[in-house]
Parts: C-alpha cells; structure tokens; sequence
C-alpha cells in the first residue's frame, strides 16, 4: 500500500473521510511522525481494504478527479521486497487517475495469481461510470471488457502478439474493410491515415486503420470501435 504525502489528506474532510480524529495539531508535528510508525498501525491495526475505499472515495470527490476520465490500470514490483535468491517480491495492481497524478485504488497481486486475476478484485471496487479503462495487452479480456461495460465505463484495450487469434482477428476484420479478401466489407465508418517520422540515421512510417462496426470481431464485449497500427522502419542513406 502506498502512501501519498499531500496536504489535503491532513485538512478536516480528508481526516473525517478516513473516519480518523481530527486534532488541532500542526502539519509539522503531523509529518515529523516515524515511517515505521504508520507502516505498524497501517499492518496491523487497520482493514487495508476498506481503507482504502475510504481513502479512493475522498480522493473521487476532489475537483481534479470529477474531470478525470482516463483510469489506467497498471502492476509494479515493490522495490526491496524481493528476498535474497528470489525472484518475485510484492506485485501490486493500481488504477490510477492519469491526468490527475491520483491513485485510486490498488490490490496486492498474490504470488500464484497474475493480474488478470487481480484486475476484477481491483475494479470492483471503484465506481466505472463514465471512466475510460486502459491497461497493458494482457489485460485484454472478454470478462473483464464485460465487468466494464456494465459498471457504466469503456475501455481502451491494447492487443499484441501475446494474443495472436484475437490480433489475427483484428488484422482480417480490417482487410475485409480494406478490400483485400473476397468478403463483402460491412457499411460502416471506416478510416485510414498513414504519418511519417524522421529520426536520426531513420525514417518510420505508420499506417493506421478505424472501422466503427460492431458484427465482427466480437471477442470483446461492448466494443464500439476497433484500431489496427502498422509501423515500419527503415534506415536512412548515409550521406
């Protein structure tokens, strides 16, 4: 769990949210308390989760979080917590508030678990209406897609070679919509942009395609709109 240091957190309505005694103390004696200290009360004394429910509802009533939209979803190593000879220390999976910098809420990922078994522990417990879920390729997930559209939310999803039937899905539906196959291409809104980028001794190229229909490719539940981007690079001549 991680700890945010902000003076907000210290004013009356962070205190009384966290249902914590509010004490006519200075700021200065309120930070110059021992890590260790709130780490030990933190352990063993309070409901992590429900601290944090407390702590993400708060955090969701500030003017920064009511304009936020975008909720991205992503897993980090603790730093220190992998023993000696060891591998893997502690995982947690966060959601946070990009253009806010806010953590709403995060679940530790348990050792014989990976995070697409922690994610739907973790957005249960957040409020999806009208947030826009991105996260890794590894969270694309037909369940997960499901638990998002109907808390009220959307999503961004990111498909890459660690799925190759829903890439190769992905790649058939916009050749249909390209023309390139003997299937008819569906009456939908479909677009296509190439851009260019010149780089020291390179030059990279992008193709990008949109199609807005919903009949094929329905792996993912509630999709509305699904992208394909190409990119090739290719060396400049010396001069």
């Amino acid at each position: 769990m991680a700890l945010i240091q902000s003076p907000c957190l210290y004013s009356k309505p962070a205190l009384r949210a966290l249902h914590l005694a509010y004490k006519r103390l200075s700021r200065a004696c309120l930070m110059c308390t021992h890590p260790t200290t709130y780490a030990r009360i933190l352990g063993n004394a309070v409901e992590v989760e429900q601290l944090q429910q407390a702590a993400s509802a708060f955090l969701l009533s500030l003017a920064a979080s009511a304009a936020a939209v975008a909720l991205t979803l992503d897993g980090k190593t603790l730093r220190g917590t992998i023993p000696v000879g060891q591998t893997s220390g502690v995982h947690l999976l966060a959601a946070y508030l990009s253009e806010a910098g806010i953590v709403l809420m995060q679940v530790e990922v348990e050792r014989h678990e990976n995070e697409i078994v922690a994610a739907p522990r973790l957005l249960k417990m957040i409020d999806l209406r009208g947030k826009i879920v991105t996260g890794d390729a590894l969270l694309a997930q037909r369940e997960l897609s499901k638990q998002i559209v109907e808390g009220g939310g959307h999503y961004i999803w990111m498909v890459k070679e660690n799925q190759p039937s829903l890439l190769g899905d992905i790649a058939a539906l916009v050749a249909i919509e390209e023309g390139q196959t003997a299937l008819k291409p569906m009456a939908n809104d479909f677009r296509s942009a190439v851009s260019t980028d010149k780089e020291p001794g390179r030059v990279e190229q992008w193709n990008h395609q949109l199609e807005s229909s919903r009949g094929r490719c329905g792996r993912l539940v509630g999709r509305s709109a699904t992208a394909l981007a190409d990119r090739k690079r290719a060396a400049l001549p010396a001069r």
